[in-house]
């Protein structure tokens, strides 16, 4: 009686412990009727685990899930284990994940074992559409995004528009050899440069550089980079990093046309009074060296705006600031501060002034021929030099007075001497 009650015991206990394993567990016998059924089986297939036992499988799993099992369940029948994934909506109408496990007892029936991997499933979903998202982003987008090596220097991965935007495959760059082709020697310090900042960065933290790169067909386009570190060592040094590459050829084009609006004359090319001011302030405000100034006006300019029109008096003003250029060194700045008024400073005293005097005064000479006309244009010229330090506001109204007192109607006086009679800070 006491081995009866033991048995009783141990009955229930595994009875108690099946009921409480979130697993699905039960046993079909070679008839494929119900032997054993846990609570989980019974819930999930909309009935109980009592009343399951002696049905057939076709009367517990329904006619469409039996017609999809029929043939693993006779293979368990004839002794080979299966493992098999099923998709089911249960009594509740929510979708079940499962994985399914028909094992041979050895007598001519099978264990069932099935796990609801449902929230692994979904979450295996989420990562693929995620995975699948991120793809879609990194090879669409135009920027470059590539995965470096910065221990040994290598390339790793590279998105579509390394071959698309520049015209390299990863083997063109897979070596420091092919990897120098995509950077011109005069920006690879800035390239280099920003390799060893995002060596040195925290986690998240963006290095930025712009530089040239050359595309394997020989353009060169501008590049704005951002470089974060990626992976580390165990040392926790950075020998991985994500760059973002983005072409950025427009929009430095576009800025220098604007610098070039900001600082030269539309009409001639030349610098316009905003960027002489600017090189004239900073060559008179060294210590050492002298600077010369010299101020051209047009005489009687008004006069072919009135009797030939603005167009022709704009196509004058071309033609000054041509033979001006032409007649300076590659070190002085010829600008057009506005209407028919020039100047150019030069580093140099007096001798370097009154030699460009004499070559303006000369160049100045001929007739300008404009379309159908001949035109003799005439201009006076105002001279100053500067010791150096000079007061960049007195050396130009020296220059100013001077060209002034040079006006038709006023005596002419020899050149040395006029210089000399202007010359800033000299005793």
């Amino acid at each position: 009686m006491e081995d009866y009650e033991a048995l009783v015991a141990e009955r229930d206990l595994l009875r108690t412990a099946m009921d409480r394993v979130p697993a699905l567990i039960g046993h079909w016998n070679r008839d494929l009727r119900c032997d054993l059924a846990n609570t989980a089986y019974g819930t999930l297939l909309g009935g109980d685990s009592v009343s399951m036992r002696g049905l057939h499988m076709r009367e517990v799993l329904g006619a469409e899930l039996y017609s999809a099992n029929e043939a693993m369940a006779q293979d368990a029948l004839a002794g080979i284990p299966q493992h098999f994934d099923r998709v089911v909506v249960d009594p509740g109408g929510v979708t079940r994940h499962l994985q399914v496990d028909y094992q041979p007892d050895g007598t001519g029936g099978f264990f069932v074992q099935v796990a609801d991997v449902s929230e692994r499933a979904v979450a295996q979903e989420r990562l693929a559409e995620a995975i699948e998202f991120q793809t879609a982003v990194l090879e669409t987008t135009p920027d470059l995004i590539t995965v470096f090596d910065l221990e040994g220097q290598k390339l790793l991965w590279a998105s579509r528009s390394l071959g698309e935007t520049y015209g390299y495959t990863m083997d063109d760059l897979s070596d420091p050899a092919g990897q120098a082709k995509a950077v011109p020697d005069s920006d690879r310090a800035i390239y280099r440069d920003a390799q060893e900042r995002v060596g040195r960065a925290l986690d998240h933290e963006v290095v930025h550089c712009r530089h040239r790169m050359t595309t394997s067909d020989g353009r060169t386009l501008w590049v704005e980079r951002g470089l974060t570190p990626f992976k580390r060592n165990p040392a926790g040094g950075v020998n991985q990093y994500l760059s973002v590459t983005r072409d950025i050829t427009g929009l430095v084009h576009a800025e220098r046309q604007l610098e070039r609006a900001a600082n030269h004359d539309d009409l001639t090319g030349l610098p316009n009074r905003r960027q002489f001011i600017s090189a004239f302030e900073e060559a008179v405000g060294r210590e050492s060296g002298e600077v010369a100034l010299i101020y051209c006006d047009l005489d009687d300019f008004k006069s072919i705006n009135d009797r030939h029109g603005h167009g022709v008096g704009d196509a004058v003003l071309r033609v000054v600031a041509e033979r001006l250029s032409a007649v300076v060194r590659p070190s002085d700045l010829v600008a057009r501060l506005g209407g028919d008024e020039f100047v150019i400073l030069i580093t140099g005293g007096i001798p370097e002034a009154s030699a460009l005097v004499e070559r303006v005064t000369e160049r100045m000479r001929p007739v300008f021929p404009i379309g159908e006309l001949t035109l003799a244009v005439r201009a006076s010229i105002g001279v100053a030099v500067g010791a150096p330090g000079a007061s960049a506001e007195d050396l130009f109204a020296l220059a100013d007075a001077d060209m002034y007192r040079m006006k038709p109607g006023s005596p002419r006086r020899d050149l040395r001497a006029r210089v000399r009679r202007a010359a800033v800070g000299r005793r």
